[in-house]
């Protein structure tokens, strides 16, 4: 149970770094860019049952680099996120009508280059059409830990596919199942922003983004 704890709270770690822009690099702005949709599933991989699969999500990718996504797990329940360059990346309250910011939101992505300069740099893999980079990253906190990325440069440098894992086999599956190209449309709430979740983790008293 101990493990399966760590491994859960390691892959939520992951895909906070997913949603702002796992594997970003600095240097590299947003200009112009395709603005798409993405229709993905999440499925647990315990090392001992079936695989289950937890949630389905959308993501809306704009192309300033503002996005929306809104996820259904299996028991129903939905959660909304977003982030907006300059601004942050939020998780949406509905229940207390607020806005729970989480992060700084980047604006940049990374280069073939620089994708193909990575350490964890594995090779090419073409999924839906797209081609993509296979990157293999270890976890600072735990190196028991990996994440897989598989970093499409034509949706912006956003991970079409992702596996994250344990030594202990238990493994979280992020993957594409459909592209839509275009302009998405969306909206986010006009909430008030708290950042009680914000100074929970960092330990600071900051104050909210405007």
């Amino acid at each position: 149970m101990k493990s399966i704890k760590v491994v859960t709270l390691s892959v939520l770690f992951v895909v906070s770094f997913i949603t702002v822009g796992y594997l970003v690099a600095r240097g590299h702005k947003h200009q112009g860019n395709q603005g798409f949709t993405l229709y993905m599933t999440q499925t647990s991989y315990p090392p001992t049952r079936e695989p289950i699969l937890t949630a389905n999500k959308v993501r809306y990718q704009k192309g300033d680099g503002s996005w929306k996504l809104e996820t259904t797990y299996s028991n129903g329940r939905k959660d909304d996120g977003f982030g907006q360059p300059a601004r942050g990346v939020f998780h949406v309250d509905e229940k207390n009508r607020r806005l729970d910011y989480l992060s700084e939101s980047g604006v940049y992505a990374p280069t073939e280059e620089q994708l193909r300069n990575n350490p964890g740099f594995v090779g090419e893999e073409v999924i839906l059409g797209y081609k993509t980079f296979h990157i293999h990253t270890v976890s600072e906190i735990n190196s028991d830990d990996y994440v897989d990325s598989y970093v499409c440069l034509a949706l912006q440098g956003y991970p079409i596919k992702s596996v994250s894992g344990s030594k202990n086999g238990f493994k979280t599956v992020f993957e594409t199942t459909k592209v839509i190209l275009g302009e998405p449309s969306f909206q986010v709430p006009a909430y008030p922003v708290d950042m009680g979740r914000y100074n929970q983790i960092h330990g600071t008293t900051a104050s909210s983004p405007q």
